[in-house]
């Protein structure tokens, strides 16, 4: 006897094997009733006393889920048992289609009960949330032996013999599982037992050495699906007044085959529609769910008219239609229509009814899934019943429940609602009671929710949750450790103080054990979630301390596009600031498939940054780069990425080599250029780098107009700073110094002295300085005022102050200039004497200085003074 205890463990075995069998619109009752009519189909099993099975298998599952809604799974275990019966009978098992008429009394007698309900079918009370049990009716089939069966035993093949290599030449049935053996194709199930008895001769005989193994044939597979799926969507169309059994053949059909190869039925979704309004409804319906898991019919059913009567159906409470909406959703364009068709009020409603929840909540997130509009309807109905589904619902509904408060949260227009209902808690119960499903979906939504500024705190209750899903003794699914990942990153990408409690948390180390996987998708979202946290300098340690930088290479290396992105952002942000990692990344690899990086559009700038960090303060990562071939790409890319500009800046600070290779990789000329360009602010300050202590990188710099450009970024912030940065860097002898004034720079640069940034005070101070060494020059400083900033700046610490009192020292022992300093000789002389006495000042500065003093007293020829003066501090001449 076949009991439940059976069929469900004939769904394990099948499940383990092919996975999901229909996926998430089926019940329990229907999966039941699909491993029935499998072995049905299969003729596996012959029922010695059909009824008495029948109504003991009856008993059995009402009994297993009686606890739900009694009366509609009775109907429903009653259909599927029925449906397995009809298929025996129409594979030709007289003794099963013998007991069709007594099952269908039973149907008829269960049904009696519920046909008031049914005469209200489409009344306007169903259209709210109502006590009770919401019914689906199924359908009866009244077995026809005398039509001919199908040859090869498929029930209601009718056009004409299968092509020939759909047949398996063992069984000489078409094949469900088509394997191929030595260029030949089986039945798989035929072949495993030809080979248990006889392991190296094959079907057709012949002898060989060793064990013969076979492959899938999915090529073959999906070509037998599709032209089953045909061959029934003909018989619906062809069938015309009694369509019941063809519809039913159709159903079951597509219930066993691939999603992709359902297109092939598509030929019956306008007579599958038009039973919507006929009282096959129900059967109908159970097909177009099943079809609407296909992308093209999902159109399809929309463009013949499917979504109004499959609201209505709905709406009075009929399962398929929930399901066949649900389907239909996953379409971003019927989403809308769903919803105008008035379907968001008693989907909610239905939420509420424990038989259907499950059905219900998946169908209101796929509504929401990235359409605002449904989110906002969908909140303002819905939140507070979602929430409850997901806190005490049904095992089945919760992660479908989850699923739509993700969706709901991907608006932020929602997410302070989601906190104040309540939605946190739940979720956090999911990650950890939860099943793989649950997780996956409470761990969305949590990442949705995370990066609202405003519930921080709330979230920051959910990371150590998510971090035990990641931890491999929770043995928790990797899509649900993906998700655990992203929500992680989200919570850690704002919050200093949430950084720090995924790693308190022990979140670190599974994250990188994330990157060690064979799935894409969870080394980037590891890598993300990494770079987030390495924000923080102490997690910058501890990642590098739990080996999670040489994965990061590898990645970075040779992993796929967005992993790799990832990778190599949380590389940069290990290596900002941290001498210790960069090291460390230079001994892992990095350096070569950062550089490698540099040509790809894609990666170049977030790899030009990360090299910039690298090599930051680092002569051996500088020397490691060049060395690498990192300039030439640097220098073609300049004009694309400014983040190269950076990198080409460290790389010439204060390191002779990488200067001279970065000229002669023709930069200068083009570097010139950019200064008229919106990186203008960044090509200035690698001709600054280039040009300090180079006599040759200033020569070329001159030669390829750059001193004209620079004067003109004077006055333009920020570029200015940079500007006389290099401009004071290539002052250092008389030719460019001339260049330089000629160009109309000392009133500029005695501007920026006066109004600029502390920085480019600071330049402009040390270009005037540079300047202010030829007589002709000191002249000109005092004559466009540079007297007042200079004292100004004299009169703050830091190097701004030692090139502004040198200015001041040049021009006040230039007789012909210091006649504007004469009239304030009391702000002068504490700087001039500061410069004398300083320890860092070269003794020509002295000299400079001691003169300027003298002149200054002598200009205003006050002896008095000059006593005083001489009393408080006395020359070392």
């Amino acid at each position: 006897m076949l009991m439940v205890e059976e069929m469900l463990a004939a769904v394990a075995a099948m499940e383990a094997k092919y996975g999901d069998v229909e996926g998430e619109a089926m019940s329990l009752v229907e999966t039941v009733g699909f491993v029935l009519r499998s072995i049905a189909r299969d003729q596996e099993v012959t029922f010695q006393s059909p009824l008495e099975t029948f109504r003991d298998a009856l008993k059995d599952i009402s009994a297993v889920l009686e606890s739900r809604a009694p009366r509609y799974t009775l109907l429903s275990a009653a259909e599927s048992i029925h449906d397995a019966l009809a298929l025996l009978a129409m594979n030709g098992q007289r003794e099963a289609r013998d007991s069709l008429e007594d099952a269908g009394e039973v149907l008829e007698k269960l049904q009696e009960e519920e046909e008031q309900e049914e005469e209200d079918y489409y009344s306007s009370e169903l259209l709210v949330a109502r006590t009770g049990t919401l019914v689906a009716r199924p359908l009866v089939v009244t077995a026809r032996p005398e039509e001919p069966l199908a040859a090869e035993g498929y029930p209601l093949v009718r056009s004409g013999e299968p092509p020939r290599e759909f047949v398996c030449p063992i069984t000489e049935e078409v094949m469900v599982e088509p394997v191929s053996l030595l260029g030949k194709s089986y039945e798989r199930v035929a072949l495993e037992e030809h080979l248990r008895l006889s392991p190296r001769r094959d079907p057709l005989g012949e002898e060989h050495a060793e064990a013969l193994t076979f492959v899938e044939n999915r090529k073959l597979r999906n070509e037998i699906e599709q032209w089953r799926a045909a061959e029934h969507a003909a018989q619906v169309v062809e069938a015309r007044d009694d369509r019941h059994e063809s519809v039913l053949a159709l159903a079951t059909v597509c219930d066993g085959i691939a999603d992709e190869n359902k297109h092939a039925a598509f030929e019956a979704i306008d007579a599958l529609v038009e039973m919507l309004g006929t009282d096959e409804r129900q059967l109908a319906a159970r097909a177009i769910r099943s079809l609407a898991r296909n992308k093209e019919n999902r159109v399809s059913i929309a463009v013949a008219g499917g979504i109004q009567p499959l609201v209505e159906m709905a709406a009075a409470g009929s399962a398929r239609a929930v399901g066949a909406l649900a389907n239909l959703a996953i379409d971003k364009h019927n989403r809308d229509e769903i919803a105008r068709a008035g379907a968001i009020d008693p989907l909610v409603a239905l939420a509420a009814d424990e038989a259907l929840q499950h059905y219900a909540a998946r169908a209101l997130a796929n509504l929401a899934r990235d359409n605002p509009a449904n989110q906002v309807l969908i909140a303002e109905a819905g939140l507070a019943v979602l929430i409850n589904v997901a806190e005490s619902g049904t095992e089945a509904a919760k992660p479908n429940a989850a699923a739509a408060i993700s969706a709901l949260a991907a608006n932020t227009a929602n997410q302070v609602a989601i906190v104040k209902k309540g939605g946190i808690p739940p979720l956090v119960a999911m990650l950890e009671t939860g099943n793989d499903e649950a997780r996956e979906q409470a761990a969305k939504a949590l990442g949705n929710l995370a990066p609202n500024e405003k519930i921080q705190d709330k979230i920051a209750e959910a990371i150590p949750a998510l971090a035990r899903v990641l931890m491999p003794e929770t043995n928790s699914s990797p899509k649900a450790k993906e998700q655990a990942a992203r929500a992680i990153g989200n919570v850690a990408a704002k919050s200093e103080e949430n950084r720090v409690g995924v790693a308190n948390a022990g979140g670190i180390g599974p994250l990188i054990l994330l990157l060690e996987g064979s799935s894409d998708e969870s080394k980037r979202l590891g890598a993300a979630a990494l770079r987030n946290l390495a924000l923080n300098g102490r997690n910058r340690a501890l990642i590098a301390s739990l080996d999670g930088i040489p994965p990061l290479v590898s990645i970075a290396g040779s992993g796929a596009d967005e992993a790799k992105d990832q990778a190599v952002r949380a590389l940069s942000n290990l290596a900002w600031r941290t001498p210790e990692n960069q090291a460390a990344i230079a001994r892992a690899g990095g350096i070569l498939p950062l550089v490698a990086l540099l040509g790809d559009e894609r990666h170049e700038g977030a790899a030009a940054t990360a090299l910039a960090r690298l090599c930051s303060e680092n002569p051996q990562i500088k020397g490691a780069i060049k060395n690498a071939g990192g300039i030439e790409p640097l220098v073609r890319s300049m004009g694309k990425c400014t983040a190269g500009l950076t990198v080409l800046s460290e790389l010439a600070r204060s390191n002779p080599a990488n200067q001279v290779a970065i000229l002669r990789a023709g930069a200068v000329p083009r570097l010139v250029k950019l200064t008229n360009t919106s990186a203008r602010h960044e090509a200035a300050r690698v001709l600054a780098d280039l040009a300090l202590n180079n006599l040759l990188n200033q020569v070329a710099i001159v030669r390829a107009g750059g001193i004209p450009s620079l004067v003109g970024l004077l006055g333009h912030e920020p570029s200015e700073e940079e500007a006389s940065r290099a401009l004071a860097n290539i002052a250092v002898n008389a030719t460019n110094r001339k260049a330089i004034v000629k160009a109309g720079a000392i009133p500029r640069l005695v501007n920026v002295a006066n109004s600029g940034s502390l920085g480019a005070k600071e330049h402009a101070s040390r270009a005037l300085a540079n300047l202010a060494t030829d007589a002709e020059n000191q002249v000109a400083i005092a004559k466009a005022g540079g007297y007042g900033p200079l004292v100004a700046i004299s009169g703050t610490n830091g190097e701004a102050r030692k090139w502004a009192a040198r200015t001041l020292a040049y021009v006040t022992a230039n007789a012909a200039a210091n006649k504007a300093a004469a009239a304030k000789p009391a702000k002068l002389l504490p700087t001039l004497k500061w410069l004398a006495n300083s320890p860092t000042t070269d003794r020509e500065e002295v000299n400079t200085a001691k003169q300027a003093i003298e002149n200054l007293l002598a200009a205003n020829n006050n002896t008095a003074k000059t006593t005083s003066n001489n009393n408080k501090w006395r020359p070392s001449w």
